[in-house]
């Protein structure tokens, strides 16, 4: 038989194909460290390089920093944007209940699983509130993912969570966040959007008169089943804890509404599967209209002129279910901001 042995030249390919994968793997932590120090990663969007962690994102960073500090709240309110920009603490101050509001930018039901779940034993909400906006649900959690891989310790949680995303980008930003290291997260400054005001515990006021209006563009949304199913594994996890759960879809123009398609059947769906799951569910858009320009920064969020506007009546429909009995207060239409 002629040539050399088979098995030298398999041992002499898996030898020279390891070499080769060491050095990518260098190679691509030195790239991924030299994006997150420099914001390459930002110029070119088309990659999977990360972002520069000196971008928007100050909120994530100091709500979970302060949320270290916090233990058995009374309301909990997780989601996206449209949570930390929609619950203001200072109105339930007012009612004499605690507070701690941990939504993030993008923040889908994936994100929340791995980012929250874990420290629900100490915050331990006697009713913890769900935005469920659809165009999350909508999403793989990538976006949710890079937020809180940037302005949050790496940890196990957050590599689980990266991984679930299955995209390189929210372990590429990982990555960076940990070559970064955890003192210079610590001494990193907080920035926020214009005309943001941090508020304390993770709500964030926008002034009335910013205004950053685009086109609506017509256009149908497509619930993700994995994110219903994490939702549900959120839900359990909550109620293991002894937690009433409540999902809401806090206000949004009419104009979204009217440029959503199918915004009936997603209701319909959000409605059937929470009824399915035996947990409340409150849609604000059939119960309460807001102006564009006067209640809204932008095309979507609310500004705190609608936070205002909002909270009285997102308080009455919470009184109905009997939730503030569980607070060990009394419901009153009187009050407000």
């Amino acid at each position: 038989m002629l040539g050399r042995p088979i098995d030298v030249d398999v041992r002499r390919f898996v030898l020279r194909a390891s070499l080769f994968l060491a050095f990518l793997s260098v190679a691509n932590l030195g790239l991924i460290a030299a994006a997150g120090r420099t914001g390459i990663g930002r110029s070119l969007r088309f990659t999977n390089l990360p972002r520069r962690t000196s971008s928007w994102g100050g909120q994530s960073m100091v709500a979970f920093r302060e949320a270290k500090s916090v233990s058995d709240v009374d309301i909990l309110f997780l989601g996206s944007s449209h949570t930390y920009r929609a619950f203001d603490p200072r109105f339930f101050d007012e009612l004499g209940w605690s507070s701690m509001n941990l939504g993030s930018t993008a923040q889908s039901p994936l994100n929340t699983y791995y980012m929250v779940t874990p420290l629900l034993d100490r915050l331990a909400p006697k009713v913890a509130v769900i935005d469920v906006y659809w165009l999350v649900l909508e999403t793989t959690g990538v976006e949710g993912a890079l937020d809180l891989a940037q302005n949050l310790p790496a940890s196990w949680a957050a590599l689980r969570m990266t991984l679930a995303t299955r995209d390189p980008r929210a372990l590429n930003q990982l990555v960076a966040r940990f070559l970064e290291g955890q003192e210079a997260l610590e001494r990193r400054p907080v920035t926020l959007r214009p005309g943001d005001t941090y508020v304390g515990r993770g709500y964030v006021e926008k002034a009335a008169d910013y205004k950053e209006f685009q086109e609506y563009r017509p256009r149908g949304v497509t619930i993700s089943d994995r994110q219903l199913s994490y939702l549900r594994r959120v839900i359990e996890e909550l109620r293991e804890r002894g937690s009433q759960v409540v999902l809401v879809v806090a206000p949004v123009p009419q104009e979204e509404l009217q440029a959503t398609s199918n915004y009936e059947e997603i209701d319909a769906r959000m409605e059937s599967w929470a009824l399915e799951m035996g947990v409340a569910y409150i849609d604000f858009n059939k119960i309460l209209r807001l102006d564009l320009q006067d209640h809204f920064f932008d095309n979507h969020h609310l500004n705190q002129e609608g936070v205002s506007r909002f909270l009285p009546v997102f308080y009455e429909e919470i009184c109905r279910l009997g939730s503030w009995d569980r607070l060990g207060g009394s419901c009153s239409t009187e009050r407000g901001l």
